[in-house]
């Protein structure tokens, strides 16, 4: 069959041999031309597609953790009765400048220590399950405030622990007013600490609502280095704030209330 049209091609004038087998080229070309082509179309259609979906995904998702922000600032106005005590502790702990004959508007969570750590482990939870949506913009600020947040449920776990140590009914009324005292101490000294925090990550996920792609997204780092190390970037972030540069004031004031705790359970 293929001599037979070798053959052919000889018999005819030379022109139309090399015109048939331009066109075959063409043919051939066109074809394999035509297949990468629909191929890489194909690829990038699907790209388009997850995408797509994965937007549509990330946008509520960012309204959550705005929405669960919006909840945390939340503002009360603690009874004076409760921030006067509180405050007399604080100067007992080195926070000379307040003034107990003043009225303080505290976020709700400070004068309901329950609703702040059940927000902070809602929205941990609800960060966790949706990190794969986050992009470069949110990522690390995501992360920065979730360690950020988790101090105040570690003054939480830290109270909790002394007071059970000693065998003491955390739930008795007496001892839940301590605890709240103590929330709202830590409140007047951390509330502009506290809402600068959200504010800016606020800001963050503003942007990239305003700037929405899949196409910035590198893999966190999760590294030792990164996360404990003196020097790493969570640490240096993390001793930006008062929680942290204050902190040896802040145990001290946590210590005070275990050990009004202590004398109320009458333990000496």
């Amino acid at each position: 069959m293929v001599e037979n049209i070798i053959n052919i091609l000889n018999e005819c004038p030379s022109y139309i041999g090399e015109g048939m087998i331009e066109l075959i080229m063409t043919v051939v070309g066109g074809l394999i031309l035509g297949y990468f082509t629909s191929s890489y179309m194909a690829k990038i259609n699907e790209i388009n597609r997850v995408e797509g979906l994965l937007l549509e995904k990330k946008m509520p998702i960012y309204k959550g953790i705005f929405g669960r922000l919006e909840d945390l600032n939340e503002m009360v106005i603690v009874p004076r009765g409760i921030s006067a005590d509180a405050i007399k502790v604080l100067n007992d702990c080195g926070y000379k400048e307040l003034d107990c004959k003043k009225k303080y508007q505290l976020s709700k969570g400070f004068d309901q220590p329950d609703i702040l750590c059940e927000s902070y482990l809602s929205l941990d939870k609800y960060i966790s399950e949706n990190k794969l949506y986050f992009d470069d913009i949110t990522n690390y600020p995501i992360l920065v405030f979730q360690n950020y947040f988790s101090l105040f449920n570690r003054f939480d776990v830290m109270f909790k622990e002394q007071v059970q140590r000693y065998g003491i009914n955390l739930q008795k009324a007496e001892i839940q007013n301590v605890r709240r005292q103590m929330f709202v101490a830590l409140g007047i000294v951390l509330k502009d600490d506290f809402h600068k925090q959200i504010q800016n990550l606020q800001d963050i996920i503003h942007q990239s609502m305003n700037n929405l792609t899949m196409k910035h997204r590198s893999d966190p780092d999760y590294s030792y280095e990164f996360f404990s190390a003196e020097n790493g970037y969570m640490m240096q972030k993390l001793m930006e704030t008062r929680a942290m540069k204050d902190r040896e004031k802040i145990n001290k004031v946590i210590t005070t209330y275990i050990a009004l705790v202590l004398l109320v359970g009458g333990i000496e």
